[in-house]
């Protein structure tokens, strides 16, 4: 029972990080993509500041909820619960990678551009950012994927 009350909060909340991430993928990104510098820059600049309130704290709780389900599982015995959990948490870790390693960077580099001095690389910078967040989107699709498994496991694989 505790697996399946963990794997259920794992799965809500890695079910919200995605959403958010597919949002902008889906409709922020291809939007802002179609805008000029001077429309981009200043966006940007709001949406770096605003949607990490949400996102971070997103992002650690679902790897907490996910890492104490790792525990759960293991604990149980349920081997394809343990699997699934593991590769679950090991996509949002492979997410969190991303952030740090990508994304958050070339945040920082854009932070600095001004409309008035747009940079002449800004479009392939910006290009570079969306693989990132691409990338981030497919991996925090793995881990909800690796999360139903887990939940399914724990109802159907009781011991």
């Amino acid at each position: 029972m505790v697996l399946f009350v963990l794997s259920l909060g794992s799965l809500f909340l890695v079910s919200l990080l995605l959403g958010v991430h597919l949002f902008g993928q889906v409709s922020l990104n291809p939007a802002l993509r179609a805008q000029s510098a001077g429309t981009y820059i200043p966006v940007k600049h709001a949406l770096d500041i605003s949607a990490p309130r949400l996102a971070k704290p997103l992002m650690q709780v679902g790897l907490l909820a996910v890492s104490a389900t790792v525990v759960a599982a293991a604990i149980s015995g349920q081997a394809l619960a343990t699997i699934a959990s593991v590769v679950s948490l090991a996509a949002l870790i492979a997410t969190l990678v991303a952030i740090l390693r990508g994304d958050l960077p070339i945040n920082r580099r854009m932070s600095a551009w001004t409309v008035a001095d747009v940079p002449s690389d800004w479009e392939k910078v910006r290009a570079q950012w969306e693989r990132y967040f691409a990338f981030r989107v497919g991996t925090n699709a793995a881990a909800l994927a690796g999360t139903v498994v887990t939940a399914v496991a724990s109802v159907y694989l009781r011991s």
